[in-house]
């Protein structure tokens, strides 16, 4: 049970960007390939709980201090430091292993995602703008790795919004740091000090606005130029996307100091929203 748990299992979540390559660029769909992107997901989900369980034992002490950190496992001591060790190169062997089944270039970018969060642990997160850098990269792996399994290209859009997304959920992680800081004056993270100076809470939502403007640009640039009968249903999601982002970030700004994934999760009508506008691109893309 406890393994289950250390697993992090909701924060899988993320790695679902792997899929993107393979549904956007309209793959021809067959057995190897269902089988590799599967392969592909479960091998690089136990890598991201291995960094996960690193970077619990490196805040472990800051982790104890804070309101809802201290109720992770680690923290709360549910489990010891060794045995989460333990369990965290158990979760990288055989991660790193599934990886190198599918090919070796994905095997590398499972290993590139993880030495870059070993040093984003240990120094990246203490230097300000590098640390929402470093969170950027991990987004852009997990679409390299969607393009490797699919032999797909990575379109420029897709990579920017996938690094305005991953700025946008850092800011609001930092903004949940100053906000603890200026109520309880505990410094989360060394870069607060230098977060605190500006109004996370208006740039999080200059985001939300770029990320809808960047949305829609994508979608008539793919979209316009298909011939097709559904293509116009594409620019339907556009409304509902915004209003899914909108509900997200206005439920973020009320509950700083929960993990944005779990946010979202309970949420029912902004994942619910999301869902539908997916999968209307999908019929859209495939009509």
């Amino acid at each position: 049970m406890k393994a289950l748990r250390i697993l992090s299992i909701q924060q899988w979540l993320k790695n679902g960007l792997i899929l993107i390559p393979a549904l956007f660029a309209t793959s021809e769909w067959n057995w190897l390939l269902v089988e590799q992107l599967a392969i592909g997901i479960l091998g690089f989900s136990l890598l991201t709980s291995a960094v996960y369980i690193n970077n619990d034992l490196v805040d472990l002490e800051s982790d104890r201090q804070h309101p809802v950190k201290k109720n992770r496992m680690i923290a709360a001591g549910e489990i010891e430091p060794n045995s989460a060790r333990i369990f965290a190169i158990i979760f990288f062997i055989l991660g790193i292993s599934l990886l190198f089944l599918v090919s070796w270039e994905v095997m590398l970018a499972g290993a590139s995602y993880v030495i870059l969060n070993l040093f984003y642990s240990f120094f990246g997160k203490h230097i300000p703008i590098l640390d929402l850098i470093f969170i950027s990269f991990g987004y852009i792996i997990r679409l390299l790795i969607g393009s490797f399994i699919a032999s797909a290209p990575l379109s420029i859009w897709v990579i920017i919004m996938a690094c305005m997304l991953s700025f946008y959920l850092v800011l609001l992680k930092r903004y949940g740091d100053v906000s603890l800081y200026n109520a309880t004056g505990i410094i989360a993270r060394r870069t607060v000090v230098f977060y605190a100076k500006f109004n996370l809470r208006l740039i999080s939502f200059v985001f939300v606005q770029l990320i809808a403007v960047v949305y829609l640009v994508y979608i008539t640039y793919v979209f316009g130029a298909l011939e097709n009968n559904l293509n116009y249903l594409a620019f339907t999601t556009a409304p509902l996307a915004y209003y899914a982002l909108y509900r997200y970030n206005k439920n973020a700004m009320d509950k700083v100091q929960q993990d944005p994934i779990s946010i979202l999760l309970q949420d029912f009508i902004a994942v619910g929203l999301l869902v539908l506008s997916f999968l209307i691109l999908i019929i859209a893309l495939y009509s």
